[in-house]
């Protein structure tokens, strides 16, 4: 394509049996009408509401602990699921492994895929009498809607930020079966500007400065908790390193209006609203772990989480906030206007640049006082360090060029020219990613040459096809690119002006594979990873929300050695899995293995209802209703179904229009609506 290059990047290995999703070209069939019209069908049209309030958060259901061991090709296995030991309301599921002869951690060429399912949540087909562990898995990494685990920890999801009140919940899995890759719509009060995650992943805070509040999204079941109110014109956000606040800036040319809010990550609440001077404001904080970076503050008090400080672009000051107390507050003058800053772990030191400078202002974090200032191109867009604070990105849009700090000397040591407007700048472990707002193309440099007496050879690749700039929309605050995972060295890449999402695997020239985002013009773009973390060589942990009360298996899969086993645990009662008429809730399986049927001829739709708790099966119910629409959104047919004995149900239907459907169940005397089980998919051809 025009304006690509070859690229000399080190082959890095990126496929993975987990990771091929993105390798695949997907294609997108559901129409974001198609979302509206189920909503509207099912009474629950709450654009720009909230969907949940703080105390109705879905709450995960108390496990009971539970251990074992299992060995198996020379790996000891120490399986355990028991309440998280943090507190939270979560589950922990931890496996350590070991090798069964020294004791001594695995040492694992990939991380154990696992999924976690009712006990008998999946059907065997009629001439099978049950399924094995090894079925179990084959089925869930099929991708199929009616295959699925209550909870999939080798998948991620990819969040969207949209110019229009929402954000796109895309799940790149389902592009690989041919099903619609929409998994999710998060309807927001106003269009969103910045956004952040908490340490946990569990939460996403994103800024609506046209209503002066903050919306805080459950990742789980991806809705609205509740939007909070964070003062005039928030518009930049950023949560504090040991995770416990959040600061909000207050955009304003008014001073009496502009500053920070600081909202509780976990109580969601107002802890303060703090003054500084006029103008944009963007965060940093020394030190990148608690207590990594203490001083004495200005009242002999040790602070163990360090400073905030905040940029003031209007009255050309940082001002140096105490992050436990709120109370410390010294406005710094640096000399210019900033726009954006930056912190170096290595040097313990502030770096402050502006977008009418041809200076970076580096403030020591301990004496708050400037001690360098720093010569680079004219014009500093965005200014961030790389992992492990020593090498810092002053990225300049009107000069076209990459300045790289050496934080260790203040120096600048290389200057690396870059067309089309850099702005932005984001990390993988190896590499920097520069986004350009002129030019769809993305150019990336190798952090290990950094320091190097040659000098740099950057890469470009292919963006997209349309430069941001040309989009219709502004370019927002938040990252446009991201990594797909932090272990990986793959990432994900907004293009508005092509509406779409491109995935980049390291060591190629272009893209792999792209997101479509169904007539909506992403912003930004940042990922919700449901994968175990490796919390230490061996241990495989993930902090999960148990969905209801039952008996659950977990399905555990390693590639090599080859290790297939399934390992279970229950659930204290749940009272929540009954509903309001006193009755347990539902779970279905689809019978039918056809998912291609022909417009205008009957096909009679089979699927089973069980109760969520005791899987015991559910019959004749006389109320239970099919709705199927079109993914389009411009039709939609309802049908009844009928009870065949040993809770199984079937209805005879006909879909006249060609298209994809989703088909969903419902039953108003168990209060189940529109979207409350899983749907089914069917492709009608002619």
């Amino acid at each position: 394509m025009k304006g690509s290059k070859r690229n000399t990047a080190r082959p890095v290995r990126v496929i993975t049996r987990l990771q091929v999703v993105g390798v695949v070209a997907m294609i997108a069939v559901l129409g974001v009408a198609a979302y509206v019209l189920v909503r509207v069908l099912s009474g629950n049209d709450t654009a720009g509401q909230s969907t949940l309030v703080p105390d109705q958060k879905p709450a995960s259901v108390p496990v009971i602990p539970v251990s074992e061991k299992y060995v198996n090709q020379g790996i000891a296995i120490d399986y355990a699921v028991r309440p998280d030991p943090a507190g939270a309301d979560l589950t922990e599921i931890n496996f350590t492994l070991t090798d069964g002869l020294t004791g001594q951690p695995a040492m694992l060429a990939e991380p154990p895929a696992v999924w976690v399912g009712f006990q008998h949540g999946l059907q065997a087909p009629p001439n099978k009498d049950a399924l094995t562990c090894e079925d179990k898995i084959k089925l869930y990494a099929s991708g199929s809607l009616d295959s699925r685990p209550e909870i999939d920890l080798n998948s991620y999801f990819i969040l969207v930020l949209n110019d229009d009140p929402s954000i796109s919940v895309i799940d790149p899995l389902n592009g690989v079966t041919g099903i619609s890759q929409l998994y999710a719509m998060v309807l927001l009060k106003s269009p969103g500007e910045d956004w952040a995650m908490s340490r946990d992943g569990k939460r996403l805070f994103v800024t609506m400065p046209r209503v002066g509040q903050v919306a805080v999204v459950d990742t789980e079941s991806f809705s609205v908790i509740t939007n909070i109110d964070a003062g005039s014109n928030p518009v930049r956000i950023a949560l504090q390193p040991d995770g416990k606040y959040l600061w909000v800036g207050n955009d304003s040319t008014n001073g009496a209006k502009s500053g920070v809010t600081v909202l509780d990550a976990e109580k969601l609440e107002v802890v303060a609203r703090i003054k500084t001077g006029a103008g944009q404001h963007t965060f940093a904080f020394s030190g990148d772990l608690v207590g990594e970076h203490s001083h004495e503050t200005g009242t002999g008090a040790l602070n163990q989480t360090g400073d905030a400080f905040v940029a003031n672009s209007q009255a050309g000051t940082i001002s140096v906030i105490d992050t436990h107390s709120f109370e410390d507050h010294v406005d710094v003058p640096v000399g210019l206007h900033p726009t954006s800053l930056d912190f170096s772990s290595v040097s313990n030191t502030l770096y402050v640049a502006g977008a009418d400078e041809s200076t970076i202002v580096a403030l020591d974090a301990s004496s708050h006082k400037v001690v360098g200032r720093v010569g680079v191109a004219h014009g500093i867009g965005a200014i961030r360090f790389a992992p492990g604070g020593r090498w810092g990105f002053a990225v300049s849009p009107s000069s076209n060029k990459v300045e790289v700090i050496d934080a260790s000397t203040n120096l600048v040591i290389h200057s690396v020219s870059v067309a089309g407007a850099p702005d932005k700048v984001s990390f993988t472990q190896g590499y920097a990613y520069v986004h350009a707002s002129q030019k769809a193309d993305v150019t990336l440099i190798d952090l290990t040459r950094l320091g190097q007496p040659d000098s740099l050879s950057p890469v470009t690749i292919i963006g997209g096809q349309t430069p941001p700039d040309q989009s219709k929309t502004l370019l927002s605050v938040a990252e446009a690119i991201t990594p797909v995972h932090e272990h990986g060295n793959h990432v994900l890449i907004a293009n508005p002006g092509d509406q779409s999402i491109y995935y980049y695997m390291e060591g190629m020239n272009a893209p792999m594979a792209s997101f479509q985002n169904y007539s909506r013009t992403p912003r930004a773009v940042r990922v919700v990873d449901r994968t175990m973390r490796e919390t230490a060589p061996g241990v495989y942990v993930a902090n999960v929300r148990i969905p209801r009360s039952g008996d659950y298996q977990v399905a555990f899969l390693l590639d090599s050695p080859r290790i297939v086993h399934c390992f279970s645990f229950t659930t204290e009662p749940d009272s929540s899995a009954v509903g309001d008429n006193g009755k347990e809730s539902l779970t279905i399986q689809f019978l039918n293995e056809e998912r291609e049927i022909q417009a205008g001829t009957k096909f009679m739709l089979k699927f089973a209802l069980a109760g969520a708790n005791t899987q015991v099966p559910v019959a004749d119910l006389s109320d239970v209703t099919l709705l199927a629409t079109l993914a389009s959104g411009q039709r939609s047919e309802r049908f009844h179904a009928d009870s065949t004995g040993n809770g199984q149900y079937e209805a005879q239907i006909i879909l006249p229009a060609t298209g994809v459907y989703n088909v969903y169940v419902t039953s108003p005397s168990r209060k189940i609506d529109v979207g409350d089980l899983p749907s089914l998919t069917l492709t009608v051809k002619p």
